[in-house]
């Protein structure tokens, strides 16, 4: 049993493989990350955030929204609106693959978007 063992990790070592033991059966971690937006408000409003149609959440002044979700892969739609009506963001669209982080800085200059990787 002993040499056995010893040969299976001599393989992994020597290979540089590892091993992954997943019940759900939904694949590597590393190929299933979650997308991630942050809102971030530079205003003294609280502001409405949608995306695809869809509200998303409010942000209050000089707070910061973060939206997690593993649906947020390929093309999207932002718009955000101040609840008083006198600043709009977007429609802007943008693309988000596995894994990334799209920050969206609101400013009552307008909007600036920023990727990473965080």
């Amino acid at each position: 049993m002993r040499r056995w063992f010893g040969f299976v990790l001599l393989v992994m070592v020597v290979s540089g493989g590892c091993i992954w033991i997943d019940d759900e059966d939904d694949g590597p971690p590393c190929c299933n990350l979650d997308e991630t937006v942050i809102y971030i408000n530079r205003t003294g409003f609280v502001v409405d955030n949608i995306i695809d149609d869809q509200p998303v959440g409010s942000v209050g002044p000089d707070e910061t929204l973060t939206i997690v979700s593993p649906d947020l892969d390929g093309q999207h739609e932002y718009t955000s609106f101040s609840r008083d009506g006198s600043l709009t963001w977007g429609p802007t669209y943008f693309t988000l693959r596995d894994g990334e982080v799209f920050r969206i800085y609101l400013e009552t200059s307008g909007s600036t978007a920023v990727f990473g990787t965080d």
